[in-house]
């Protein structure tokens, strides 16, 4: 019912053509609008045989309640919601079984009252994950001193306190791919699902918040469409008479421009686990893409990424 929702709400409805637009959706509850809780019921939440719950009790109900509004909430925005443990789906198909109606959202909540809210990401959107502990904070900070700031848009901080975040924007369309963006930077698309406020983050114990409750979904700036381009598919480079693959793949990752050497990288370490190469071969990758601009650091991630994904 509409006096158990939260007072604002930053919703999101598709329109007739399938984008993505803006709009506000406000219950009148007579209360401060930056509020996030939903009203109080009258009587006191989880009270057991007339006895007053202690503050712990009564803290822990309120916030189940809360999460539960904000689900129903967002299900009727039109965001297709599931419930997490943490951050990973309590439900047997993940992803796929995000929804809008609700009564699913509502059975989920009263199975699940402490869960967490996820959300598939809305077809015409795309979200800009920035994960500092990887980078990505200062990955973003190059890329925009060199390219241009991004444009204010909606944007949910991490209830985990180190300034990770998720910028959304709409989506431009075609394939795009989060590989030429830098180490700590990736996307997500509506084959995947972000956590909403005011879900709790598992280490801190700390709320999702929206960094602007109402900010417009904001067009990607051209420079940051061209990093989405999917990299061209790689050959395998052409060795030299004499020259073993490893020989070739070194000099390939030797020569990748700014913007590429990652994804190059990455390229050249899975074939040489396909090679099943010494390690020589991998300190010899990473010392030609120190050569071509990365740090060893960043280098070595990757590479260790490459031997996990290829193995």
């Amino acid at each position: 019912m509409p006096g158990s929702y939260p007072a604002v709400c930053p919703l999101l409805a598709p329109s007739a053509n399938h984008r993505i637009g803006p709009i506000t959706h406000i219950v009148d509850t007579g209360r401060n609008t930056t509020d996030q809780r939903p009203p109080r019921d009258a009587a006191a939440p989880g009270s057991n045989r007339g006895e007053q719950p202690n503050r712990e009790i009564a803290e822990q109900q309120e916030q189940h309640s809360t999460l539960g509004a904000w689900a129903a909430t967002y299900g009727e925005a039109h965001y297709d919601i599931l419930p997490l443990r943490a951050k990973v789906p309590l439900t047997p198909h993940g992803v796929l079984d995000a929804t809008s109606h609700p009564d699913i959202i509502a059975q989920w909540w009263d199975r699940w009252p402490d869960a967490n809210i996820g959300c598939r990401v809305p077809e015409g959107i795309l979200v800009l994950d920035v994960d500092p502990r990887n980078g990505g904070a200062k990955r973003l900070a190059e890329l925009e001193r060199e390219h241009g700031d991004l444009p204010p848009t909606r944007t949910t901080i991490s209830g985990r306190g180190d300034g990770g975040q998720h910028l959304w924007f709409l989506h431009p369309g075609g394939r795009v791919s989060g590989s030429r963006l830098g180490s700590g930077l990736d996307i997500k698309t509506s084959t995947g699902y972000v956590v909403l406020p005011p879900s709790i983050h598992p280490k801190t114990g700390q709320p999702y918040r929206w960094q602007e409750p109402v900010a417009i979904v904001a067009w990607p700036p051209t420079w940051l469409q061209r990093l989405l381009l999917p990299p061209r598919p790689y050959l395998m480079p052409v060795r030299a008479n004499g020259a073993s693959d490893s020989d070739a793949l070194v000099r390939f990752v030797r020569v990748q421009p700014e913007g590429n050497r990652n994804a190059g990288l990455f390229w050249a370490a899975c074939r040489a686990v396909e090679l099943d190469a010494t390690a020589a071969t991998f300190e010899r990758l990473v010392c030609a893409a120190m050569a071509a601009g990365l740090s060893s650091t960043e280098a070595w991630r990757t590479v260790r990424s490459a031997m996990r994904r290829a193995s």
